[in-house]
């Protein structure tokens, strides 16, 4: 009886991981962003612009795919990194102005999908 009941948790599990690739893979194809792009770009809203530094701090995303995620962000001019004049170390992230809607709108239709797939209220 526990494998049964063990094995029906496992399955939906799956199925909801299922649900979450299928709209991370939408979001692949149509928009080239991968869960790390996505996660970043959400955290950068949350905060209006923050310091690299404090996201790899708190460990929010792994040091080598932030700096994947940053590039190529940047290259898609979606967000800005600019470094303090009194440190030139420090980089901050922000949203870019010219795209501030397309990002908005971006996240808001993620944040819709995840809350039509039943993953989030």
């Amino acid at each position: 009886m526990a494998i049964k009941k063990a094995t029906e948790k496992g399955l939906v599990f799956f199925k909801e991981v299922n649900k979450i690739r299928t709209i991370l893979d939408e979001f692949l194809e149509e928009d080239q962003l991968n869960i790390y792009d996505i996660e970043l770009l959400f955290i950068i809203c949350q905060n209006e612009q923050i310091e690299l530094r404090s996201i790899i701090q708190q460990q929010l995303i792994k040091t080598n795919q932030i700096n994947r995620s940053v590039k190529k962000l940047f290259e898609m001019k979606l967000i800005d990194k600019k470094r303090l004049p009194e440190d030139e170390r420090t980089v901050r992230l922000y949203i870019k102005a010219s795209n501030r809607d397309k990002v908005e709108a971006l996240l808001i239709n993620f944040s819709n999908r995840i809350s039509e797939a039943g993953l989030v209220n």
